[in-house]
């Protein structure tokens, strides 16, 4: 990747991990889902250094992964938020439990589905910077959080 481009994303990934840090901290309204997955997809671009015709292949598949995985999560913990565990009988905890680990098997779910499709649209060795992009931009993110 030339200099200019490395910059370029670099620049991207630190304004965004720097502006939620600073919306954190001063009570500011934090970047939207799609402000947060175009951060996100602009960094997997360049550190993978998808082509424009891979692009425009694996974007759609990126955003119905990523849409499906965060209503999944809100789901969750929107349900989550509710419950008062101070009036809990143990069965209400074996159905909470039982609750994550559902949100946990479908979450494998989505993720699986979700490679198989990069598998038919990426080069393996593509896949494999395509895979370390992902990873790189979640610790990056969590880096830029507030502690």
């Amino acid at each position: 990747m030339n200099q200019k481009k490395y910059m370029s994303c670099l620049t991207a990934v630190l304004l965004l991990c720097l502006s939620v840090q600073l919306n954190a901290q001063h009570g500011c309204k934090r970047p939207t889902v799609e402000e947060m997955l175009a951060g996100k997809w602009h960094y997997i671009v360049e550190k993978a250094q998808l082509t424009p015709e891979e692009q425009q292949k694996v974007e759609p598949v990126f955003n119905e992964y990523e849409q499906a995985s965060w209503e999944l999560q809100k789901s969750y913990f929107t349900r989550r938020r509710k419950l008062d565990v101070r009036n809990f009988t143990e069965d209400d905890f074996r159905t909470a439990n039982e609750a994550l680990v559902h949100k946990e098997e479908e979450e494998a779910r989505l993720l699986a589905n979700y490679r198989k499709k990069l598998e038919r649209l990426l080069a393996p060795r593509k896949l494999f910077f395509y895979y370390d992009a992902e990873r790189k931009f979640r610790r990056e993110l969590m880096h830029g959080m507030p502690k």
